[in-house]
């Protein structure tokens, strides 16, 4: 009588195919998942921002290009970044990216300290209810940066990185530079990954920092890698 069943070896050999498969499959929807989160993240993050300059206008009149204080003064009563974040949005300040000051009560470089790749001096931390943080220079004002609008007009408008999950790594900017030959994505956070190649699925790089632009009464997507994952589906 002949019995039913599978060998030692068709079982070693049916688990190496699976294992195989795995590995190969794995990367791939881990990274799918990350692109969703973050792409979730950044339109929430954007939309937030846009209604509430929205409400500020309509009750203050006072938009993004109203914003003309420094928000290094933390005064809520002032026409600033700093007050909009903490009237309209909720946030609190977190800490300077200066030395000790990173986080209070930690050390600079620790594994709770933001980093944003020197994209501007004077940075400062401020973090929404769910743990992300919008990060910006507090020593300039709405006019000391030039963004291009959809005409393709200059205007002034605050430069900010949005940091999907806040002190939490990889604490890096998303970028379109692709893979290298083995397969590895480029660790990268400098100040050029912000302009250059528009990303495609082939050669972005899902990181958890994305560049945003304030100007008007309206939020935008500001690097080739954050117009990419804000306009995913």
């Amino acid at each position: 009588m002949r019995k039913l069943g599978f060998t030692l070896a068709e079982v070693l050999i049916t688990l190496g195919i699976i294992g195989v498969i795995a590995t190969l499959t794995l990367p791939t929807l881990m990274s799918n998942t990350a692109e969703r989160e973050y792409s979730t993240a950044l339109k929430k993050a954007i939309s937030a921002l846009t209604e509430a300059v929205q409400m500020q206008v309509a009750l203050e009149n006072i938009s993004f290009d109203e914003m003309v204080d420094k928000s290094s003064d933390a005064d809520t009563e002032t026409n600033s970044l700093y007050a909009f974040l903490v009237n309209r949005m909720q946030t609190e300040k977190y800490a300077e990216n200066e030395g000790d000051d990173c986080q209070e009560g930690a050390d600079a470089g620790s594994a709770q300290c933001l980093s944003y790749g020197g994209l501007m001096d004077g940075n400062v931390a401020m973090f929404f209810r769910d743990g992300s943080a919008i990060i910006y220079n507090a020593e300039e004002t709405i006019e000391s940066n030039d963004c291009v609008d959809a005409m393709g007009e200059d205007v002034n408008c605050f430069k900010v990185v949005y940091d999907v999950n806040g002190y939490k790594k990889p604490n890096l900017l998303a970028n379109c530079k692709g893979k290298d030959g083995r397969g590895k994505a480029p660790i990268t956070d400098s100040a050029g990954s912000i302009d250059g190649t528009e990303c495609t699925s082939k050669n972005f790089v899902a990181r958890d920092q994305y560049p945003v632009k304030l100007h008007g009464v309206a939020a935008y997507p500001n690097s080739p890698a954050a117009r990419y994952i804000f306009n995913k589906k």
